[in-house]
């Protein structure tokens, strides 16, 4: 009788929220797809894509710790268009871009970012004379090498910040 009542439940309880039942599975790694996204949260593939690629075999999702109760996690939205994301998610299901998290707050950050627009922490950078990751962002030379990180102009040793083609003191060309 129990289990009658209980199977009867779930079905009424999918034809109120549709949304509860996947909405099949992802031809690349046969993760479950959200109903009504176009990209596959977990590895980008766009469902409307003519072809289905060779399979390649599903990565293991990394153990995160849960939030305590009572704690709502802070939402994550997407860089390029605000959907909320998880943070298992590594490509946003509705238009297919990766997750790039930040190390500090774990917010989207857009591809290229130097820092997080949330929370503003720069990320480490390489340095240009010898690749060595650096941590942080006030250095002034690399402690591998010595490389000078600070651009100077070499006519008249001004600090030159961005990235232009002409000193904006002198106007030799860097």
């Amino acid at each position: 009788m129990g289990g009658a009542v209980g199977g009867s439940m779930s079905g009424i309880a999918q034809e109120l929220n549709p949304a509860a039942s996947p909405a099949g599975t992802c031809p690349r790694c046969h993760a479950s797809l959200i109903p009504g996204k176009r990209f596959c949260a977990d590895c980008g593939y766009d469902t409307a894509a003519p072809e289905p690629p060779a399979a390649e075999p599903q990565s293991q999702a990394s153990a995160e710790p849960s939030a305590e109760a009572g704690e709502p996690e802070p939402a994550i939205k997407c860089s390029q268009c605000g959907t909320v994301l998880t943070k298992t998610t590594k490509f946003c299901p509705e238009c297919g871009s990766k997750y790039n998290p930040c190390p500090q707050c774990g917010a989207d950050m857009p591809e290229g970012a130097d820092s997080c627009p949330e929370c503003g922490r720069r990320l480490p950078a390489p340095c240009p004379g010898c690749g060595a990751v650096i941590e942080w962002a006030n250095s002034k030379y690399c402690p591998e090498c010595g490389t000078e990180l600070i651009r100077k102009c070499p006519n008249c040793r001004s600090v030159v910040f961005g990235s232009p083609n002409y000193c904006p003191l002198c106007g030799q060309k860097l």
